[in-house]
């Protein structure tokens, strides 16, 4: 259990719980610990850790996706995959939307990304965490969109344009309006 919590404080950035790309200065002061934070991950696969090791991954994410390590987030992705599932809600929701956005942004499988996103909506669903559900919805549209389904990315984005209004999510509406 301590080697868990120091490997996550190690790596010090917020990992997929932020809805917001790596900043450039996260990304330079992380750079220096990135061999630490690869060999942990590397031993939490080696020890048979999955979870420490799904959420190492999904920590990471912002940083492989933001520093361009995307041989690191393919390699993750594809031992993931098949564990996430035994894992509790919390960290499984966490690895979805992480594996759904390497699946996307990385390795461009629109397929793949939908049906990661789709089982994290239903996790975020089932643990009752709404903005957790309309960011996955949010991914899902531009999947939709990525996949030539216009109709459904615009009518995603028209409820989640209600969903951030009715809560005056100010930020998460100029998004949604964005996309619109």
């Amino acid at each position: 259990e301590w080697c868990h919590k120091q490997a996550l404080e190690l790596l010090g950035m917020p990992g997929p719980r932020s809805h917001r790309a790596a900043s450039t200065s996260e990304l330079d002061r992380f750079r220096d610990d990135y061999d630490d934070a690869r060999a942990a991950l590397e031993w939490a696969w080696s020890v048979g850790n999955h979870v420490l090791a799904l959420e190492l991954g999904a920590a990471l994410c912002r940083f492989w996706l933001g520093a361009g390590h995307f041989g690191d987030a393919t390699e993750w992705l594809e031992a993931a995959v098949p564990q996430i599932n035994a894992t509790p809600a919390a960290p499984q929701l966490h690895a979805l939307k992480a594996a759904g956005l390497i699946a996307f942004f990385i390795r461009g499988d629109s397929e793949q990304a939908d049906e990661l996103f789709a089982r994290a909506g239903a996790v975020a669903a089932q643990l009752g965490l709404e903005e957790e559900v309309a960011w996955i919805d949010h991914r899902r549209a531009g999947v939709a969109w990525d996949r030539g389904n216009a109709e459904t990315a615009i009518s995603t984005h028209q409820r989640l344009l209600a969903f951030h209004q009715q809560r005056g999510n100010r930020l998460a509406t100029a998004q949604v309006l964005h996309n619109l």
